[in-house]
């Protein structure tokens, strides 16, 4: 992958990776971090203007874009709740969002502006989880919270160079304020573990069940001995992981929202390039192979009808799409795994909407071979032909796979 300063002839392609990063935002709980169409046309073009504003391109096309520029950052003066590893010259990285199509963006973009300074600092919002986890991964230490402009709070991160002098004047900085917060800090952490720990074995137990309202901040902090913003951070927790909804003037709620958490997890990594849908597909793929093996040993003529219907629908309906995706849901239904049915159903969340492209897009002659892989899918299983079908399935994923390709590879020219 290539760095270099974008264009402004790039403008409008620049504000469509923005789009998508903000749309992604909402959707996984974190509509705070860029609203009001953050960061806007005027300011990007100041960016690319000053010479701040980098792409990162893969095969010529832009994939990434971020900006890049020296310290010192007047919303970094101020640091709450610990302090900078040191007050060294730092650069600072900005506005950084992917496509989407290629895994390793974002490390790609950081290791760069790391390289061009050895001191770098970064900010992101504290519901910005896959952010997060990729700026860890990559070396950076959560260093306390600073404020931007409009004086909300975000989580500031640094990297420093790894040489014995700079770990000494690290270790000088460290100040005793620090330690005590990180101490408090693994102590509220291991508290929220036992107030999430209670929580599962009431669950166990048969004394909550989805839809039973939770006990109150106050009911569980005195239970257990912990205090209330320990409380807080636990269903803030469980919250994130679609576990709990929080209703407005009723308390919270078990809930069975795991797929769509895991759905929206799965989407913001791809957006950053912590996978690609490759990798998703590769899954996809493994369960799908696993559930017809399921339902071939075991279904009922019922079923098969069902799967008919499905098929001679599709047959005669314009919006095939919608019909290969009850297709795919009736077969997983039928293989009894709902696991496997979480699972699927959540990595095909991340990939529909290319799904659905592909299918617009694909000419007469590939849409006969898509509606005839699902005929062979079920001809074999009427006829109990095991490796018959199974290639069936795969022959399925293949022509996908290369459905996307086309329109993706369509969409870069």
């Amino acid at each position: 992958m290539e760095i270099r300063k974008a264009k402004e002839s790039e403008l409008d392609l620049l504000m469509e990776i923005y789009g998508i990063a903000r749309a992604f935002m909402v959707r996984t709980g974190n509509p705070g971090q860029w609203k009001d169409s953050y960061p806007g046309e005027e300011r990007i073009r100041e960016d690319i203007s000053r010479g701040v504003c980098y792409v990162c391109v893969e095969d010529g096309v832009v994939e990434g874009v971020f900006s890049y520029l020296p310290g010192p950052d007047p919303t970094y003066q101020r640091i709450d709740d610990g302090q900078w590893l040191n007050e060294e010259p730092y650069g600072v990285v900005h506005r950084l969002a992917g496509r989407g199509h290629v895994h390793g963006v974002a490390a790609c973009c950081l290791e760069w502006a790391f390289a061009r300074c050895g001191n770098l600092r970064i900010d992101t919002h504290r519901n910005n989880h896959v952010m997060r986890h990729i700026l860890e991964k990559n070396g950076f230490v959560s260093c306390g919270t600073i404020y931007v402009a409009d004086g909300s709070p975000r989580i500031a991160y640094q990297k420093t160079a790894e040489d014995k002098e700079q770990e000494g004047r690290q270790i000088q900085t460290d100040s005793g304020n620090h330690q005590e917060k990180e101490r408090n800090q693994k102590v509220r952490d291991r508290e929220s573990q036992d107030v999430l720990d209670y929580l599962k074995r009431e669950i166990r137990l048969g004394h909550l069940k989805e839809g039973d309202r939770l006990p109150t901040e106050r009911q569980l902090s005195g239970k257990l001995n912990v205090s209330r913003t320990t409380v807080r951070d636990a269903m803030r927790i469980l919250e994130g992981m679609g576990v709990l909804v929080s209703r407005q003037g009723s308390g919270n709620y078990l809930s069975g929202e795991m797929e769509k958490s895991l759905s929206e997890m799965l989407e913001f990594m791809i957006l950053l390039q912590e996978m690609d849908y490759r990798t998703v597909n590769q899954l996809r793929r493994a369960i799908a192979l696993w559930n017809y093996r399921q339902v071939m040993e075991h279904h009922t003529p019922e079923q098969i009808g069902e799967l008919q219907e499905i098929l001679r629908q599709m047959s005669q309906k314009p919006e095939k799409e919608a019909c290969d995706e009850k297709f795919h849901k009736k077969l997983l239904e039928f293989g009894g795994n709902s696991l496997m049915i979480l699972m699927m159903n959540a990595l095909s969340g991340t990939c529909r909407e290319l799904i659905r492209n592909a299918f617009a897009s694909m000419s007469e002659e590939e849409g006969k071979k898509m509606e005839q892989s699902h005929w062979n899918m079920l001809e074999a299983l009427v006829g109990g032909r095991m490796e018959e079908g199974c290639e069936a399935v795969m022959e399925h994923y293949d022509l996908v796979d290369r459905e996307i390709e086309k329109w993706k590879e369509g969409v870069r020219r």
